[in-house]
């Protein structure tokens, strides 16, 4: 299809174009002024090593354990199961399920960063910012809690399997001494070293203190709600508009070219028909041949009178 058909198509097709942009226009408004107006705020935790570096290999490895630290908390603050803990520690009489909160709250690690961003969206400047803050400070005591006491179960796990071991090596030691009990002694002997090993690890993590996670500062949010975009929608709705427009006529463009090949099909056919008619079959044949013969008798009879 060249330029000028083109052309021709939009302009005849203009008012089922300019009729589908209205309609586009017109729902997005009509979306706009009923749907609640939403308001974001935003939250930066900051995740620090509690040890101070002592070199600058050291200050290199704290900064990436607070990255991966940060990483971490951020994928722990999207998590439902997460959420519906701090959820139950929200008061002011906002309540929220795990999945609820999950709805208004948005986290993500800032990419080689101990930053952490922290967004909530809330039917109010207000109450977004207010609810910003107060689940970054119930979710930091949470990761404290969780810090501490998943190292003390560490602890106490590899020292219940210290006594495992030891009571089985005890237990061989004393009832046989045959090659097969050494043997056994031995194996359990080397598990039990890589145990106390363990033990002395778990006991030693669990006496550091837990990395610590500040609210880097106040939450913020802008004067101007997040959604709707009455500007972004009309764009869109425009856009949608003409290219549904732009389709309705190519489309009527496309049946009324069809219909004219169609009668100009037609035409000769019918004009072929008017000049050469299909001979005579049936209930008209016959009168016809009784015609011929009645010509040919008065022919005759002509012909004999004197």
């Amino acid at each position: 299809m060249d330029e000028h058909r083109v052309g021709m198509m939009l302009w005849r097709g203009k008012y089922l174009i300019l009729i589908a942009v209205a309609a586009m226009l017109i729902a997005v408004a009509v979306l706009t002024v009923t749907t609640s107006k939403q308001y974001e705020a935003t939250t930066i935790l900051r995740v620090d090593q509690a040890a101070a570096p002592v070199n600058g290999s050291d200050a290199y490895n704290a900064q990436q354990a607070s990255a991966t630290q940060a990483v971490n908390y951020a994928t722990l603050l999207t998590s439902t199961s997460f959420l519906q803990r701090v959820a139950s520690k929200i008061e002011n009489g906002f309540a929220f399920s795990g999945a609820g909160l999950g709805s208004h709250l948005g986290a993500h690690a800032i990419t080689n960063t101990n930053l952490i961003v922290v967004t909530f969206t809330a039917g109010s400047r207000k109450d977004a910012l207010h609810y910003a803050r107060t689940v970054a400070d119930q979710s930091i005591a949470l990761f404290k809690s969780d810090f501490v006491s998943t190292r003390t179960r560490q602890q106490e796990a590899a020292q219940a399997k210290l006594k495992i071991v030891g009571a089985k090596i005890a237990a061989l030691q004393a009832a046989s001494d045959t090659p097969s009990a050494q043997q056994q002694i031995e194996a359990l002997t080397i598990a039990q070293t890589d145990l106390t090993r363990q033990y002395g690890q778990a006991v030693s993590e669990a006496s550091s203190p837990s990395p610590v996670v500040l609210v880097a500062g106040p939450p913020s949010a802008p004067s101007a709600a997040v959604s709707p975009r009455p500007a972004f929608n009309a764009i869109i709705a425009l856009f949608l508009g003409l290219l549904v427009g732009v389709g309705l006529a190519w489309l009527r463009e496309r049946l009324t070219t069809d219909e004219r090949r169609a009668s100009a099909v037609a035409t000769p056919l019918t004009r072929d028909r008017d000049r050469d008619p299909l001979p005579a079959t049936g209930a008209t044949a016959a009168p016809r041949a009784r015609t011929a013969r009645r010509r040919k008798a008065n022919q005759g009879d002509a012909a004999g009178t004197p």
